[in-house]
């Protein structure tokens, strides 16, 4: 028997199918309000160029789930933030963020967002996947509304959806510096491995900005996760990745600081979206430099008696040998897509990686083997 929940989601997607597209359905200062919203964003605006605002019932937007098109952001999916209608309390600062933008996007909706035409396995009624606006797009749907405003533009390529998002989301002041450094690796992944300066000059950051950015992917998946949530900038962790890149901290001590640090921030609901020009400053990180520094300082006194110094080349080869990994994992699914000479090169170089690894492992298996006395 349908529960309540399963009922009012019933009526919302009986509503929803009932709208239709209405276009040009908004005011000359909407399109104004969109225009300076991406003032400076070149692509969009030129991809914008000539588009009306248009009302679009929110079932028919979904977002792009694609990894090597999704956004590099740390942002849940409606059903993710609310599975089976019960809220996910793991994620409350979240969903009070999303609910408060959603009840201010209710009130007036400023800056549309932009979409282009595109399908969704997850979301089959959607024609339009989005291209900016995937927190607005998200809100709305949590609270119900049946239309958000939007422009409608052509497919971008992948590094124009890349630049477009880098660019929306510097205007975010809750945007962190994990995700700006998952912004700058997936551009890097797209553009083939092109040169960092390339990189640089695409999303307008300094070398060293980028270099102190990049310095972040050293954490592993679940820390990056972590310390997104907890929106701590590159400076304030600065004492804790530079003792791990150095070989001062064991991975498990990361952890424990890292885990130190998520207990020691105070749960606290987000703020709406800063597409609205009224909305309030976003939280700040409640993590502090000297905070990290004196938890590293801690966890090295502690584990003085017993840690081994890290040679330096031993962090560096393992950054490699995790980017080889990652590289190899991302180009699995691409490899039919190669003719029979580019496959036989793959195969040649994999073949001798696979020589090697088997001559390191040899080399490590032989250093754990017991000795014999004659």
């Amino acid at each position: 028997m349908p529960s309540a929940a399963d009922k009012r989601a019933a009526l919302l997607k009986e509503r929803r199918a009932q709208q239709v597209v209405q276009p040009q359905v908004s005011a000359r200062s909407a399109e104004e309000a969109a225009r300076a919203h991406f003032l400076g964003a070149s692509v969009i605006e030129a991809l914008a160029q000539g588009r009306t605002v248009q009302a679009i019932p929110v079932e028919q937007i979904a977002p792009e789930l694609r990894p090597e098109l999704r956004q590099p952001r740390l942002l849940l999916l409606p059903e993710e933030l609310c599975p089976a209608g019960v809220w996910n309390e793991t994620e409350r600062p979240q969903i009070d963020a999303m609910l408060a933008l959603g009840e201010s996007l209710r009130e007036r909706q400023i800056h549309p967002i932009v979409v282009a035409e595109g399908l969704s396995a997850r979301y089959p009624a959607a024609r339009y996947l989005i291209v900016v606006g995937h927190r607005r797009w998200t809100a709305a749907t949590l609270v119900g509304m049946p239309t958000l405003d939007a422009l409608i533009i052509d497919p971008p390529s992948l590094e124009d959806r890349v630049t477009i998002q880098f660019s929306e989301n510097e205007d975010r002041v809750d945007f962190c510096d994990m995700e700006r450094a998952w912004t700058l690796e997936r551009m890097r992944q797209l553009m083939s491995d092109a040169p960092w300066e390339v990189i640089e000059r695409r999303v307008r950051v300094s070398e060293s900005r980028r270099k102190q950015l990049m310095r972040l992917i050293t954490f592993t998946p679940e820390q990056q996760r972590t310390l997104a949530r907890l929106r701590a900038s590159e400076f304030q962790l600065r004492p804790l990745h530079t003792a791990m890149r150095e070989g001062g901290l064991a991975p498990d001590q990361v952890d424990r600081v890292i885990r130190q640090l998520a207990s020691r921030a105070p749960t606290a609901s987000g703020v709406p979206d800063a597409s609205t020009a009224s909305a309030p400053p976003a939280l700040t990180s409640a993590v502090e430099q000297a905070t990290v520094a004196r938890l590293v300082a801690h966890m090295q006194r502690s584990a003085a008696p017993t840690l081994a110094p890290r040679p330096r080349w031993f962090t560096s080869l393992q950054q490699a040998l995790q980017q080889a990994r990652a590289g190899l994992d991302r180009a699995t699914p691409k490899v039919g897509d190669l003719d029979a000479a580019l496959r036989s090169d793959l195969q040649m170089e994999i073949d001798a990686l696979l020589r090697t690894v088997e001559t390191a492992v040899g080399a490590l298996t032989a250093q754990e083997l017991p000795t014999h006395e004659p």
